[in-house]
């Protein structure tokens, strides 16, 4: 893939990364700032995609990253969609599903490397430790209600051991070329 489409995409992401952080704005000024990498979930998969174009190493954590806080979100919107689709976010809402489209989209196309034990050890402490926090220390988005916790957790959980095993043992190779 040439340089322009690289920047592009870049740019868009930064798009995206920028418009993602007004949206945890509220829950970043109550939230202590040593535990903020586990409450900006979708802006770190951002992040990741953005360092996964430089050096390939972020690329697994990076597709599990946006696979499953792309998928998370939109669940999110499906079970409280009345609480986020508002007359006055309707346009936002329809905009972020949008952008939750592209970040599960993007990483389908860059694809990943298989990773050792090591690696994969770390990348499972993190999101596992991301939904501890998020679920038990309510460090998540401010929803209305939490009759859906329960499987939006569950859903964490699963998806975070599953995309692990995935991650070791499937070599997906790039359909765009580095």
């Amino acid at each position: 893939m040439n340089k322009t489409w690289i920047s592009l995409i870049i740019i868009l992401n930064l798009f995206a990364l920028y418009t993602g952080m007004l949206t945890y704005e509220i829950n970043l000024q109550r939230t202590n700032p040593l535990i903020w990498i586990f409450l900006i979930d979708c802006p770190i998969a951002v992040i990741l995609f953005i360092a996964s174009l430089w050096k390939k190493e972020f690329k697994p954590i990076a597709f599990m990253a946006s696979i499953k806080y792309g998928i998370w979100t939109l669940l999110a919107y499906f079970f409280y969609w009345s609480f986020f689709s508002g007359p006055l976010l309707i346009d936002d809402s329809i905009f972020l599903i949008i952008g939750h489209l592209w970040l599960i989209s993007q990483v389908l196309v860059f694809g990943f490397q298989k990773v050792d034990d090591k690696y994969l050890a770390i990348v499972l402490l993190f999101f596992l430790s991301n939904d501890l926090i998020d679920y038990f220390y309510l460090n998540t988005l401010t929803l209305p209600n939490m009759d859906f916790a329960f499987p939006l957790l569950l859903y964490n959980i699963v998806t975070t051991i599953t995309l692990s095993f995935f991650i070791r043992k499937r070599d997906w190779k790039n359909f765009v070329e580095n």
